[in-house]
């Protein structure tokens, strides 16, 4: 019989409109004069130097010089100014006000400004423009979250109670709703402000932020003090309540509260490390970029009443998670209701662009993984610990080789935890249990080995971490013997040092080793929770840390590396889960990371390892898995090696969501899958990994569809039902059953939404379609088993654009297109190999002009026809090669026009480009 998987998705419509590109190619300039100077050092000059780590108020420099700027009030009808990542520094009135004042110096209400599209041109003058489309906080190409037009509608709304949970949203259209599973983050209505025409409460962490005391620079002295001198020098009033929003973030969706005052937005994500939950945005950048280069409406001046009062103009602010914005219409629904109309011709050749996923394979998982290293071609080898063998990948992640079994012959381990590759790309494994070194070359065949227990010269007891000097010595960490031993390359002794103990150059469990280009040995000293530093002979020379979990503690270092420049020192905190970033004498810089299992979270992180001064890898022991972290700030890259994320046994359906991320079904593991737009792993939910829901019984789901407030729709085939998600993957709710009445399946699979999110399943085995409110209530169905018009046999994927309802007819072989109401339209198709004709038409898909494509799965293409079903073009063959497919299943169209396929039996996603 023949396996049938179907698709619905999205007919993205409508190409997304790129918003302006925000920062300038420009110099980084000094502040532009004295004052400037002054009130830029005082909160930014101890985060430039390294001293504290939060949000910057300013930015580490400015991006304009000092310049003169229209400003009807100020003397010659122009005020001094300079613009910042955070806020524009403004001297209005440099002769009547009081240099000494905090308000001397001040930052506009540019926020006021964006919202309303109001420039202000003096005291009471203002210009009427276009409020600005550009994002409030998150990537430059995120279309989840809101604009600052969209956040202007919420200025009027009422504040809550104080004291009330936060839990209401708010989407890029500005619409506002509740969603009580933000509750779990407990965030309270904390202060509320009045003000003429201002009337809000400010969230907890907001109000605390603004309240808080740091290191600040008075009369050129570091002391502590309130960042703030009032609490709205930086932000102005609230003229916005908090909201809830989910925004893409570094290509990871993150739930983010949002507030807006007059000069700044807040964001608070409970996901980031503590120092980094509350953030003050790029408005200085997303101003300039607006009133320098996105205002397009011809100014008229006129005296209006101010959107709220101009009294002191003060500092700038939005969220950092914002680096780049660009304004963007949401286009994730699967509907227009548009005629199909195409201004180009429309590409008939499509190219291979890439692809992501391979075979999930549970012989392949990691157990406990402990040591990471690459060689010279980028390939990473990583200790299988629990296994007891190395596993390859190339430098893509994909899997290459693996070697070695429980045993103590020549080539087996008993725990093996250390990994070096040198110059020659030999690997060298440490041996827990074996207590010896093995040396392999990069395919691992067998070289040779040395040591065995004792606490003699080239014994071992417990062997941990191993590095390789820049002449191609060999470091080990002696951990239970409490020492470090130094060998050439062949495993001759040529040194040691250490004994137990606490004093300097005494250990407690040594645990990893990591060399400078100068030859300082660096060496995590896990029972005394610190790190010393040696010179390549073992002299002492200094150390940091100790036991707690502040910025200089650590609880039981492990793995540690250095910077590709020598400049920074990256070590795992073992207990405190999360990765310390110091410079080489150990004053602290960053924390990355916390406890748990999410992706960019870390459970007893072991060894690390730089592929490259972007990216950083980590020994995620407890969890089973790598995870790659950008080094700029520790978010999670995209990256996860060793079980079955951003793996499949067979994906089937393919979806869109509103932030252009890629939702993969995967009928074999019962999980959904949520990538980036390139391919990058971002998270699942199902079974077996459950991290963004748990253990929620899928049982052979195979599509996925998403309305148009993110929530997603998964068609649970063997459950006989269909199961609602928000957009963190959270149950809402599940309909359906199994059986042939209204509401009732058997085997429900393709699923689509229209433009006014009604639900279309469809019932294969019932050989019917479905259509459902987006709460689950039926509306109507059409269909019977048969070959007629408006008859099915076995219908599998199903999409809609405009007007129209699209169906794939498996086993009859052809497409057939209906009307909203199920009214019969037309039908193409037949049982052939040549063009236009099918075996087992799969799934279906719609691109923004209204042109059909469709998985041809037994013939291993994907054709393309025109909106009235004339056949237009193909691509695809048999195989496992780029480009080529076996078993094609579900697919969707991006907002550019690419082609996203499901290539099931080979257990990946291939993406296709129009040439």
């Amino acid at each position: 019989m023949v396996r049938s998987r179907h698709l619905k998705i999205v007919a993205v419509l409508g190409a997304m409109v790129l918003m302006l590109a925000v920062y300038l190619g420009v110099a980084a300039e000094d502040p532009g004069n004295q004052y400037f100077q002054r009130v830029w050092e005082r909160t930014d000059q101890p985060v430039r130097d390294g001293l504290v780590t939060r949000t910057w108020n300013w930015g580490p420099d400015a991006f304009t010089t000092s310049m003169m700027e229209a400003y009807a009030d100020s003397p010659g009808g122009q005020r001094e100014v300079q613009y910042y990542d955070k806020s524009r520094m403004e001297i209005t009135h440099p002769t009547a006000g009081d240099p000494e004042s905090i308000w001397y110096v001040t930052n506009g209400l540019l926020v006021n400004e964006l919202m309303t599209g109001q420039l202000q041109a003096g005291d009471n003058s203002f210009q009427q423009y276009t409020a600005a489309e550009v994002n409030v906080a998150g990537d430059a190409d995120d279309v989840l979250g809101p604009t600052y037009a969209s956040m202007s509608n919420l200025r009027s709304l009422p504040p809550l109670a104080t004291g009330t949970m936060i839990t209401q949203t708010v989407d890029r259209a500005g619409n506002v709703g509740d969603d009580q599973s933000y509750a779990q983050y407990n965030i309270t209505a904390a202060n509320r402000v009045q003000a003429p025409g201002i009337d809000h409460v400010v969230a907890a962490p907001f109000w605390d932020f603004m309240n808080s005391t740091g290191l600040v620079v008075e009369d050129g002295q570091t002391t502590t003090a309130p960042l703030f001198e009032n609490p709205y020098f930086a932000t102005g009033l609230p003229t916005t309540e908090a909201y809830w929003a989910e925004i893409k973030v570094a290509n990871v969706v993150k739930s983010v509260l949002i507030q807006c005052f007059e000069r700044r937005c807040l964001t608070y994500t409970p996901s980031n490390a503590p120092q980094w939950q509350v953030e003050q945005g790029n408005v200085g950048q997303h101003y300039y970029a607006w009133r320098y280069e996105q205002i397009v409406v011809t100014p008229t001046p006129t005296e209006t009443t101010p959107t709220s009062s101009p009294t002191a103009s003060a500092s700038p602010s939005t969220t950092e998670t914002v680096t780049m914005t660009e304004t963007a219409s949401p286009t994730a629904t699967e509907t227009a209701t548009l005629t199909p109309t195409a201004t180009e011709v429309p590409a008939s050749t499509y190219n291979y662009a890439g692809k992501f996923g391979e075979p999930s394979e549970p012989s392949r998982w990691l157990i406990q993984p402990s040591g990471i290293a690459f060689d010279s071609a980028g390939n990473m080898y990583v200790t299988d610990s629990s296994n007891d063998r190395v596993m390859k990948y190339d430098p893509l992640g994909q899997y290459l080789t693996q070697w070695g079994s429980n045993g103590s012959n020549n080539g087996q381990f008993m725990t093996p935890v250390g990994i070096a590759v040198d110059s020659a790309n030999n690997v060298y494994v440490s041996d827990v249990n074996n207590h010896r070194v093995q040396k392999f070359d990069q395919n691992g065949q067998y070289i040779t080995q040395w040591g065995s227990l004792g606490a003699g010269d080239g014994q071992f007891n417990q062997p941990a971490g191993i590095a390789i000097d820049p002449a191609g010595n060999v470091y080990v960490a002696d951990a239970t013997n409490h020492r470090v031993q130094k060998f050439n390359s062949t495993g001759s002794y040529l040194t040691k040092w250490g004994t137990a103990g606490a004093a300097d150059g005494q250990f407690d469990q040594p645990l990893d080793i990591a060399i400078s280009a100068g030859s300082i040995v660096y060496v995590t000293d896990a029972g005394n929770d610190r790190v010393q530093v040696f010179d390549q002979n073992g002299v002492y020379q200094r150390k940091w840390g100790s036991f707690g979990t502040g910025q200089d503690e650590y609880d039981r270092p492990t793995g540690i590396e250095i910077s590709p420049d020598g400049t920074r020192i990256y070590s795992g905190d073992t207990n405190n889960g999360r990765v310390k970033v110091t410079d080489t004498q150990g004053n602290y810089i960053a924390a990355w990371g916390m406890p748990g299992a999410a992706a960019g979270e870390l459970a007893n992180p072991g060894i690390i390892a730089l592929k490259s001064a972007d990216m950083i890898y980590v020994a995620d022991i407890n969890n089973n898995r790598i995870q790659a972290l950008w080094t700029a700030d520790g978010s999670y890259a995209g990256q996860i090696f060793g079980d079955s994320r951003g793996r499949f046994i067979e994906p089937v359906g393919v979806a869109l969501d509103p932030a252009g991320n890629i939702l993969v079904v995967d009928d074999g593991l019962n999980q959904v899958k949520s990538f980036t737009a390139a391919g990058a792993y971002i998270t699942e939910w199902g079974e077996p990994g459950s991290q963004m829901a748990p253990n929620i019984p899928l049982a052979i789901p195979t599509d996925a569809a998403v309305d148009s407030m993110g929530n997603i729709y998964v068609s649970d085939s063997a459950n006989d039902r269909v199961v609602k998600y928000n957009r963190q993957g959270q149950q809402m709710m599940t309909w359906g059953g199994i059986g042939s009445g209204n509401g009732q399946f058997n085997q429900p699979l393709g699923i689509a939404v229209d433009g006014n999110d009604n639900i279309y399943v469809v019932d294969e085995f019932n050989h019917r379609v479905q259509k459902f409110s987006s709460s689950g209530v039926y509306m109507a169905a059409w269909g019977t088993m048969g070959n007629g018009n408006g008859e099915f046999n076995q219908p599998g994927g199903v999409a809609v654009w405009g007007t129209s309802v699209y169906v794939t007819d498996q086993l009859n072989h052809r497409v057939q297109q209906f009307d909203l109401d199920g009214n019969y339209i037309r039908q193409w198709g037949s049982f052939g190999t040549g063009d236009g004709q099918f075996d087992v038409p799969a799934f279906v898909a719609v691109d923004s002009a209204g042109y059909v494509y469709v998985t041809d799965a037994n013939n291993n293409r994907v054709q393309k026809f025109t909106p009235t079903g004339g056949y237009y073009a193909q691509f695809g063959t048999l195989g496992s090669g780029d480009g080529q497919l076996m078993n094609p299943l579900g697919i969707a169209i991006d907002a550019m026009g690419n082609v996203i396929v499901a290539d099931g039996d080979n257990a990946r996603v291939q993406m296709f480009s129009p040439a």
